[in-house]
Formats: C-alpha cells, structure tokens, sequence
C-alpha cells in the first residue's frame, strides 16, 4: 500500500489583489468538489474572507499539481501555499485556533472550519484520516476555549452593552443590525437579542457565515451589497467586521436617509467605523475603544498558552500518523 499524504493548499488574500483573491474564493463549491472528487477520495473545501483552502489525504503526489489545476488563472499557482502532513495539521490547528491571523480570537474561522467539515462528511468527501485530523483540530478548539482566555471577552461584552444602555434608553422595539462576524460582536447581540425584544438583522460577506449567525440569533439576513437599502430603518449597527480598512464609512451610507437616531457600536478590532459619520445629523458613535484595545492586549497575551495546546495536540497527531513530532 503506497504512502498517503495529507495536504493543504491555502491562498491568503494578501498573496494578490483582493479581486484575484475572490473570484478564487467565490468559485462555485459543489462543482469544485465533483471535480477533486474525480481523482482523489477526500477533500475538504474551507472559504474565509481572507482565505481558499483545500485539505485532502491524497494517495499520489501529483494529486496536488491537478488540484492546483482546477483554479482557472495559472498565474494564481505559485501564490498557494502547500502544507503537507505534520505541517498541515500544525496549519489546521492554529487557524481552528485563531492564532494564525491578526484577528486573534474574535474570528469567526471555527464556525467555518465546522461546517466545512460537516459538508464534506454529507457528500461523502471525507475519508477516515479526514475526519480524524478535523475532529481532532474541533476538539482542540474546545480545548483552547476551556484551558486559555484567548476567547474570553466577557468584559468587552458587558462594557459595550453598558455603554450602549447608557445611550439608548430603551433597546425593547429597537431594529439592530450586526454587521460582520467578529466574536465580540456576535456574543453582544446574542446577550442583547436574550434579554431584549429586539428585531436584529446581520450582514456578512460570505452568505454561509451570515446564514450561520442567523440561525443562531434567530435573525435575518441582509444581503451585503443591500445593506445601505436597510440602514434608514435601523436604530442600533454593531460592526463585528473584522477587516483591516474602514467598513462603515460615509461613503456608504450617503445616500441613506434618517428620519431617526442611528447608534453605532464598533466593536471590530481595527476602527472600521468612519468617525466622519459622528458628524452625520441624527448618527451617533458609541465609544468603546478603550475595551477593545484591553481585551485584544489580553487575548495577545495568552497566545503562547495556544499555541503550546496546538503544538500537543499535532504531536498526538503524530504519533497516530506515524509522522515526525513537532520539535
């Protein structure tokens, strides 16, 4: 029986021009899956924001030079990484684990991860070693939860919704959208939506992770692209958005008429909220700044605690798959 070699094939945005990047992304799933499937008897498809992923146990090394094929622009295949065995599931693990990007724990990476994995096992594209590595990296998520503070913005949460209260008097009957995925903004209206009868809307650029959150909220969904068409009815915005540049910005919502207050919590960890809409008539930007920042500097400091989790979890890995332990 020959050797099999479990690989990842990643793009990250920042290899090309967020264009390039997405019309990779956006490639349609089910045929993308029918096609490694012609060829190879695993696969798993993970799309972020930022990132195209492609897992698989492949039992010959050209397996992966054909997979590389199936992207469209030749010009994209050196722009991928390829991670192979132990490395792939080091790879795994610290993204399931929100260690590998900027967005230390506020990702909403696991979710996608999770139903990632849960899809492949439904069309029959997850083999043995599959499912063992992702059940593997879900666990030691949970593991990450419980043993570090990484995910804990309890204090954030609370801060926000106080400061929040302290300018709208009265949050039953009130319209609220969520727009991205960021954890802290997540938990708030998740508390907001338990305690208060609220109609919450979310927004997010991948309609799979829109989808998610608002079953978990009990939501509805806003197209991305129809999000100005809505804003003139909303009366609370939480930015959960965890880019790098501004999101809510004037230019967005010049258009939008008020006819009532809007109150905008930005709780996303890069300032995308444009303080030039503070002076906007009838807007109003709640400042939270100063407990993001303390809960992003705590969640800094318990990456070394992870990523020790990470590296135990993968040398199990290891030695389960015969390979090489992390040294």
């Amino acid at each position: 029986m020959s050797k099999r070699t479990f690989v990842c094939i990643s793009l990250h945005h920042k290899k090309t021009r967020y264009k390039n990047f997405k019309e990779v992304r956006d490639l349609d799933t089910k045929d993308f899956y029918e096609k490694v499937l012609n060829f190879a008897d695993s696969c798993v498809i993970v799309k972020t924001s930022t990132r195209f992923e492609i897992y698989a146990d492949l039992p010959v090394h050209d397996y992966i030079d054909k997979i590389l094929n199936l992207v469209p622009k030749k010009e994209m295949h050196d722009l991928f990484d390829i991670y192979k065995d132990k490395d792939a599931v080091y790879h795994l693990f610290s993204l399931t684990a929100c260690i590998v990007s900027r967005v230390l724990g506020e990702s909403s990476i696991p979710l996608r991860v999770e139903d990632s994995f849960k899809h492949a096992k439904e069309i029959g594209a997850a083999n043995s070693t599959i499912e063992l590595i992702f059940n593997a990296a879900l666990k030691m998520y949970k593991r990450a939860k419980t043993e570090t503070e990484l995910f804990n913005n309890s204090e954030l949460v609370s801060k926000a919704i106080e400061k929040l209260l302290d300018n709208v008097e009265e949050l039953n009957g009130k319209t609220m959208l969520l727009w991205g995925s960021g954890r802290s903004g997540r938990n708030i209206a998740e508390l907001i939506k338990r305690k208060y009868d609220v109609e919450m809307f979310v927004t997010n650029r991948i309609r799979e992770i829109s989808e998610r959150i608002a079953e978990r909220l009990n939501a509805k969904i806003i197209n991305y692209e129809e999000v100005p068409d809505i804003i003139g009815d909303v009366d609370v915005l939480i930015c959960a958005s965890l880019a790098s540049h501004k999101i809510v910005t004037e230019k967005r919502l010049k258009n939008v008429e008020r006819y009532k207050h809007l109150y905008i919590l930005d709780v996303s960890p890069f300032k995308n909220v444009d303080e030039a809409l503070a002076k906007r008539d009838k807007i109003f930007l709640i400042d939270v700044r100063e407990y993001v920042e303390r809960n992003y500097e705590k969640m800094r400091g318990e990456v070394g605690k992870v990523r020790k989790i990470v590296e135990e979890e993968v040398n199990k890995m290891a030695r389960k798959m015969q390979w090489k332990s992390l040294q």
